[in-house]
């Protein structure tokens, strides 16, 4: 096997396990490995057989928008990089579907180096929102579906900000907004592995720091990596308006000449919902495990 062939995929999941179970039958493939993380507070313990790929699944729980999904994220990386080595290492999420059959992933980043980040400078004083204060009911399981806690959060982060304690303006950091999925290659794998004390350590009771601190390290180190050009970006496409904040909108069927037509340029899409939205779900399957271009 020629090194840089073969490419993990990282996946982490929190409902719809007959989804999960189909986006690891369209990534299974001889030179593909695939690393997942359940969340043990709402996902149940799911089957995922695979054909050809090596599989490892932690389970544990987190909390929505709290730094136990970076711990989850940087868990899953170190047991990638831990295993073999990859061309590219991509993260995922269990509501993603591939546009394209992996053969045609292989192909487009063969010889590539760039990392695939994307980059989101309007976003960027929301990044400081978010990673700047202390976010302290984050880490419960309440956190997410109740109202009062949120408000007062938001009260205690208003305090902050008006106290002028703004830890990255401290710390001399400048939060840089990205995207939670990504593709990079297993050296700048390594290196934001070789930061993940600092990581640990500076966006500690942050809100979603799985947004913020990848490119927030890239940027305040500078490592000598190519990032993927703004047109590229993170090889996603969301089902989302540009610039918009909330959770993009599950595809149906009436998005499917949306999703051919950005084929050629994305290798991922987010997000489905095989529940509400079965036959969207069941196209793109079909046709990837045919082998087929959407």
């Amino acid at each position: 096997m020629v090194v840089g062939d073969r490419h993990a995929f990282l996946i982490t999941a929190y409902c719809q396990p007959d989804l999960l179970r189909t986006l690891v039958r369209l990534l299974d493939h001889p030179d593909t490995d695939i690393f997942v993380h359940l969340d043990a507070a709402t996902m149940p313990t799911v089957g995922l057989p695979t054909v050809h790929s090596r599989r490892f699944v932690a389970r544990s729980s987190v909390h929505w928008c709290g730094e136990s999904i970076t711990r989850a994220t940087l868990g899953l990386l170190r047991e990638a990089v831990s295993l073999d080595d990859y061309a590219y290492i991509h993260m995922i999420s269990g509501t993603d579907l591939p546009l394209v059959p992996f053969p045609t992933i292989q192909d487009r980043l063969a010889g590539r180096t760039e990392q695939f980040l994307k980059q989101c400078p309007h976003l960027d004083e929301h990044a400081r929102w978010k990673v700047a204060y202390w976010h302290p009911f984050v880490e419960t399981h309440h956190y997410r579906t109740s109202t009062p806690l949120k408000v007062i959060s938001h009260g205690a982060v208003l305090a902050q900000r008006n106290l002028g304690l703004d830890r990255m303006r401290r710390l001399g950091i400048e939060p840089r907004h990205t995207s939670p999925w990504w593709s990079i290659t297993q050296d700048f794998a390594n290196w934001l592995l070789s930061k993940e004390d600092w990581i640990r350590s500076v966006f500690i009771r942050g809100l979603a720091a799985e947004e913020v601190f990848t490119l927030t390290a890239y940027d305040t180190f500078k490592p000598d990596f190519a990032l993927s050009s703004r047109q590229e970006g993170d090889l996603r496409l969301l089902n989302a308006e540009p610039g918009e904040v909330r959770s993009p909108r599950d595809f149906t069927m009436a998005d499917l000449q949306t999703l051919r037509a950005a084929a050629p340029q994305v290798l991922f899409a987010r997000k489905f919902d095989i529940e509400r939205q079965p036959a969207i779900v069941n196209h793109i399957a079909g046709r990837i495990l045919g082998g087929n271009p959407i």
